[in-house]
């Protein structure tokens, strides 16, 4: 807020948007990909009960309390996305302030980058690294073992079949609001063909 109270005519603020749904499941799957099949990053991640198998191919981690109540405390990769930024305070404070602000797709990155080095540094091209593609190399395949069944699934799997319901499940939307208003932003975006939007359009 203080940023778009303190923009002058000539500042250009970028506000990069990943819809929130998918933010969180590429998060559940990063943390626990990377971190929870990972001994020493597991100690520090406040579940010591979680129940997780490893071997040199394959990291198998128990649904249950344990496993919800990690995704709960939204750490790391999980934390902070739309809920806690785009509020209904966040909406008045564009109201209020009408500041020099576009919203972006999140997937037009690299189009944004080759944009500034066009104007910034002539001959430079934006370079695209998939960090979690270099990371795959070294990671198990993890798997989720069911609760009630005697039967492991791919993570994958198991967030396909969650990403609908585990945010209202566990409550990690308890705090947010104006999700109206959030919806309709990213519905005017997508609907863009650069998926770029001026604020002053959407308000």
């Amino acid at each position: 807020m203080d940023l778009m109270k303190g923009a002058t005519r000539e500042t250009l603020i970028i506000y990069v948007h990943r819809e929130e749904t998918s933010r969180m499941i590429s998060g559940i799957k990063e943390v626990l990909s990377s971190r929870v099949c990972q001994r020493d990053e597991r100690k520090g991640m406040g579940v010591p009960k979680l129940q997780v198998t490893t071997n040199e191919t394959h990291c198998v981690i128990n649904e249950g309390a344990e496993l919800f109540k990690l995704i709960q405390k939204k750490r790391h990769e999980m934390a902070f996305g739309a809920t806690e930024t785009l509020t209904c305070q966040f909406y008045e404070s564009l109201k209020e302030n009408r500041p020099n602000m576009i919203f972006m797709n999140y997937k037009q990155s690299s189009a944004l980058q080759n944009a500034l080095a066009k104007h910034y540094c002539p001959g430079s091209l934006a370079v695209k690294k998939n960090v979690d593609a270099d990371k795959k190399a070294d990671r198990l395949l993890v798997y989720i073992h069911l609760e009630n069944e005697i039967k492991e699934v791919s993570l994958e799997t198991w967030l396909e079949e969650k990403q609908h319901m585990i945010e209202w499940a566990l409550g990690l939307k308890d705090k947010a609001s104006c999700q109206g208003l959030t919806r309709k932003m990213e519905d005017d975006l997508l609907a863009c063909d650069d998926e770029v939007m001026s604020v002053i359009d959407f308000l």
